[in-house]
């Protein structure tokens, strides 16, 4: 279980009329006089509130996810360092096994090389040709990433999902400016990034001071976020590190987040039902959703189990 966090009373009370100003300003409450005390206000708000189901998103204070935290960032600018040195030189002998971009799933080990896929009947061969090569796909550009189309060809393609997010310095203490994202909604890809034009005008400026130097390298600054996510299922918080770099730097300049592999990915179980699936069972979906993503289990940056 995870320990207490102490945070500055009128940092939380701060939070909660941030809260309340954008989400419930037509909630009121009714005072003795314009100067009542301290307890009677909150006593007055606190009935006003009253079953309200938002939630707080504070930096975590716990020094175990803080230190985590600061090893993952530390750890990545080192291998993007060392790529850009890479890079840099040629004819680079190759005498060290080359990086691997994946790593395989595990399995049952029942694949052998005297399996072979079954022969397309003609009737799926027709309906492949329809999906992928018919009159609407006849400009699509062949390349290998997604990312790299059109957005127009993009539609409903990706699974997205919607979270409240906020971002700190990784070596954040309390008073350091704090940028809160609501209903951000983010693709899954393989590196956690958030583009610097959603930011506040007040984070993005902080981003160049000296608490960010150890945690910056040529276009890319990494910082502490933490993100309640929407899924089809329930809410789960989770805290990582993040990429901040320009939107030019991002396949097609696409402003918002994309949710990492390492960072994020990798630390959470889930199942995933496109819409087709839900549809062929019989259930009724809207064409504006890709499906569902359930989550069932969690590892937070500690190693701890959380089930869902």
């Amino acid at each position: 279980m995870e320990q207490g966090q102490k945070f500055p009373t009128g940092v939380v009370l701060g939070k909660v009329a941030d809260g309340l100003k954008r989400n419930h300003s037509h909630l009121y409450v009714t005072l003795s006089s314009n100067h009542a005390t301290f307890v009677e206000g909150t006593s007055a708000a606190l009935q006003s509130i009253a079953g309200l189901p938002d939630r707080l998103l504070l930096p975590t204070k716990n020094p175990v996810h803080r230190q985590k935290l600061r090893e993952l960032a530390l750890e990545h600018l080192a291998l993007e360092n060392l790529a850009l040195e890479n890079l840099a030189l040629e004819n680079r002998p190759s005498q060290e096994p080359p990086h691997r971009a994946g790593r395989l799933i595990r399995t049952q080990g029942k694949l052998s090389a005297n399996h072979k896929p079954k022969p397309i009947s003609p009737e799926h061969r027709a309906l492949f040709k329809k999906e992928f090569y018919g009159e609407e796909n006849r400009m699509l550009p062949l390349r290998p990433y997604a990312l790299n189309l059109r957005p127009l060809l993009l539609e409903d393609t990706l699974a997205t999902v919607v979270a409240k997010v906020s971002l700190t310095a990784v070596d954040f203490d309390d008073g350091m400016p704090e940028c809160e994202l609501a209903g951000i909604e983010m693709l899954w890809d393989a590196v956690t990034i958030v583009t610097a034009d959603i930011l506040s005008d007040e984070f993005r400026t902080q981003l160049s001071g000296p608490i960010h130097d150890p945690y910056r390298n040529k276009n890319m600054t990494r910082v502490q976020v933490s993100f309640i996510f929407g899924f089809s299922n329930t809410l789960f918080q989770h805290d990582t590190m993040a990429l901040v770099v320009n939107k030019e730097f991002v396949p097609n300049m696409r402003s918002g987040i994309i949710l990492g592999q390492r960072a994020c990915l990798n630390r959470i179980q889930y199942r995933a039902i496109p819409r087709a699936v839900l549809e062929a069972n019989g259930e009724t979906i809207g064409k504006e959703f890709w499906g569902d993503l359930v989550i069932e289990n969690g590892v937070d940056i500690d190693g701890t189990l959380t089930q869902l």
